[in-house]
């Protein structure tokens, strides 16, 4: 058997509950690549214009937006396994649930499972870097935090290839079922296999940093806002102007150029 190389083989060497963590993350990111390529795309041949589409997409971020620093602090300090585990039931429910709802015109129900998928997406984002950093050993946290990020390319390499796959077969017949394969199929079966991330969270340690956060959970230490400030800033003009851009793309493709889904 051929060696690895020396950069491949410090990954091999992760301890396994960073690797079944990194798998987690993987399915999660999943749903995160279906909806990123196929949401809007579904949304508007359900008949919803543009600005409809940004006000229902937008209900996934009001979470993030008010919830974000302050579950950062409450999560300082405590064990990091349940809130994982609670993210990574409730954001793939929840985002079936979107689906349902949307499929069914219910839009006032599909606008709460919105904000509540927000809310699951956003104590997965907000839990997973320091659980990474909590399971890998101090000298392996490089490798760890790479394969974390990782996944993302994976997931959005694997599901833009599934998506392809999918809706290139468009419809087939089986057993007297008629199956068609177009975008709120595809981001069923990618949400589908999103909700494995539990399994495998549950087997994960639970571990607690030995240095307990001082005085209320709520406070922040003077010294550290300078810090705060210049590493927030900078990822704030960069998410501002992704966020009223990229998430857009497959529209502007759709109208302009007349893309499909399949396609993009």
């Amino acid at each position: 058997m051929p060696r690895l190389p020396a950069w491949l083989e410090s990954y091999r060497m992760l301890p396994q509950s960073v690797l079944l963590f990194a798998a987690g993350q993987f399915l999660i990111n999943l749903i995160n690549t279906a909806q990123f390529l196929l949401l809007n795309l579904f949304l508007k041949d359900k008949g919803l214009d543009d600005p409809a589409i940004a006000a229902l997409t937008s209900q996934r971020f009001v979470a993030a937006l008010f919830l974000a620093l302050p579950a950062g602090l409450w999560l300082r300090g405590r064990a990091l396994r349940t809130p994982m585990l609670v993210g990574a039931v409730l954001f793939p429910l929840t985002a079936l649930a979107s689906l349902e709802t949307v499929r069914l015109g219910m839009m006032s129900a599909a606008a709460g499972c919105f904000l509540a998928m927000g809310f699951g997406g956003l104590l997965l984002n907000v839990a997973s870097l320091p659980m990474m950093l909590r399971l890998a050993p101090q000298e392996k946290s490089s490798e760890a935090l790479s394969l974390l990020f990782a996944t993302w390319a994976a997931a959005s390499i694997c599901g833009g290839v599934l998506s392809t796959v999918l809706q290139s077969i468009g419809h087939l017949d089986i057993a007297g079922h008629h199956w068609v394969f177009d975008e709120y199929a595809t981001l069923l079966v990618l949400t589908l296999a999103g909700c494995g991330a539990p399994f495998l969270y549950a087997r994960l340690p639970n571990p607690v940093p030995e240095k307990k956060t001082a005085g209320h959970w709520l406070h922040i230490q003077r010294e550290d806002w300078p810090v705060l400030t210049r590493a927030l800033l900078p990822t704030l003009c960069i998410s501002t102007g992704a966020g009223l851009s990229i998430q857009f793309l497959n529209l502007f493709f759709s109208h302009v150029h007349q893309l499909g889904s399949a396609a993009y």
